[in-house]
C-alpha cells in the first residue's frame, strides 16, 4: 500500500434496523485481503446480524468485455476478483448463508463503463480517475481535452451499457447479504 492509503482496511458499521439486528459492512478489506476479511466478519457478526458484501463482479459484462482495461479490476489494490458463484461459496465456507444478491450500483457501473473504455482507447489506465481525484500530475491539457470529449461522447452509451447489465443479472457491482447459517 502507499503512504497515503489510510490505516484501517474494514469497515464496520452497525446500523439499527426494524428487527433491531445489526449489518456490518465490508468494503475495501475483501478487495484487499480476501477471505480472512469474511472470517472476521463472520466471526465478529452478532447472531441475527447479516454481512453486507460489495465487490467488484468478475462475471459482468464489464470484466468481461474490457478485460485489462477494466476499471474495477484495480490490480494491484485488488488481490482478489468473485464472481458471484465463487463469492456465495466463499460466504458458505465462513458459515454463512446468502440472502440476498444484488448487481446494480447507479454510482459504479455507468463510471465503470466510461472510464474502462477510455483506458481501452488508450490513455493512461484510469486517468479520468485521477484527475477528478487530484492524483493526476504533468498531463498535458491537449491530452486532458481530447479525453473529456472522448468521455462526453461515451456518457450516454455507457449508461444504456449499465442498464443493459442490470436487466440481464450482470452488473460491475455485485453485493451480497449474508446471515449466520
Amino acid at each position: 500500500m502507499s503512504r497515503s492509503d489510510p490505516d484501517w482496511l474494514l469497515l464496520v458499521i452497525s446500523l439499527p434496523t426494524s428487527s433491531g439486528t445489526a449489518r456490518m459492512r465490508i468494503w475495501r478489506a475483501l478487495k484487499a485481503l480476501g477471505c480472512v476479511a469474511l472470517r472476521d466478519g463472520a466471526y465478529l457478526l452478532a447472531p441475527s446480524g447479516v454481512l453486507v458484501v460489495a465487490v467488484p463482479n468478475a462475471a459482468s459484462w464489464q470484466a468481461r468485455i474490457f478485460g485489462r482495461f477494466w476499471f474495477h479490476l484495480d490490480v494491484p489494490r485488488h488481490l482478489q476478483h468473485f464472481s458471484p458463484d465463487a463469492l456465495s461459496r466463499a460466504l458458505q465456507n465462513v458459515g454463512l448463508t446468502v440472502v440476498r444478491t444484488r448487481v446494480v450500483s447507479p454510482e459504479h457501473d455507468p463510471y465503470g463503463v466510461l472510464q474502462s473504455w477510455l483506458n481501452w482507447l488508450g490513455f493512461r489506465q484510469n486517468l479520468l480517475t485521477r484527475l477528478l481525484m487530484g492524483m493526476a500530475v504533468d498531463v498535458p491539457l491537449a491530452t486532458v481535452t481530447l479525453m473529456m470529449a472522448t468521455a462526453a461522447v461515451l456518457f450516454i452509451p455507457s449508461i444504456m451499457i449499465s442498464l443493459a447489465g442490470w436487466l440481464l443479472g450482470s452488473g460491475a457491482i455485485l453485493e451480497m447479504w449474508a446471515a449466520k447459517a
